[in-house]
């Protein structure tokens, strides 16, 4: 039988993405081994986008040359190329798409049939087991009023978010503080003003030097 493989991806790395169009990354783990394993039992071919005999340089130089490949499909008598490829021990990297029994690719959706395609690439979205409500972003969330799995969660409470509680903790922490600040301003005003008696004296010890705001206000 005949393996159609993609290249980028699943027998080059392509950590980068296309990054500046070469082919810059090693191979995917035990990718060389595993193709010299496939020819040896099935006709293999590589299809790619890229230039194929680009291609073809960088897999026999990668494996020693103990992968020998071709970019040309064999023709038929009349000289047509045939539109196919069954020939086992050779690598054909082609940039065409020929029919094989498997195409093995890392961003491949497996079709079954229109609606779960469609699902798949997220056009639409997926009914949940509830019967009400349906997939969000990758997520599944129960915002029908009837739907019976929202209505246990809602009773359950949401989960408490302590970052939000934190920031606002810190929030009150600066203001108190700045609270502070201008209690010590009006006290040095009250001072040079010569206006300060046994009290302010009292809470001017107990503010200065500064301190948090909840040290002044046990202080006061």
């Amino acid at each position: 039988m005949t393996i159609a493989i993609d290249f980028d991806g699943v027998i080059h790395a392509y950590s980068k993405g296309w990054h500046d169009g070469t082919i810059y990354d090693k191979p995917m783990p035990d990718a060389l081994t595993a193709l010299e394993e496939l020819m040896q039992r099935d006709a293999v071919f590589i299809h790619t986008t890229r230039n194929p005999r680009q291609v073809a340089r960088w897999i026999e130089r990668k494996s020693w040359h103990d992968i020998d490949c071709t970019t040309h499909l064999p023709r038929t008598w009349y000289g047509r190329r045939k539109p196919f490829w069954n020939t086992r021990g050779l690598l054909l990297v082609t940039n065409l798409k020929l029919p094989a029994v498997a195409y093995l690719d890392d961003r491949a959706v497996r079709f079954h049939d229109w609606e779960q395609a469609l699902t798949a690439l997220g056009i639409t979205p997926r009914l949940l087991d509830c019967g009400w409500c349906y997939e969000e972003w990758g997520e599944e969330v129960h915002p029908h009023p009837e739907c019976p799995q929202g209505a246990a969660t809602a009773e359950q409470g949401a989960p408490t978010d302590w970052q939000a509680i934190v920031r606002d903790r810190e929030r009150e922490l600066k203001t108190a503080q700045q609270q502070v600040q201008d209690g010590l301003a009006v006290i040095r005003e009250w001072q040079r003003d010569g206006e300060s008696n046994e009290y302010l004296t009292r809470v001017h010890k107990a503010l200065n030097p500064p301190v948090s705001g909840t040290s002044a206000g046990a202080a006061l």
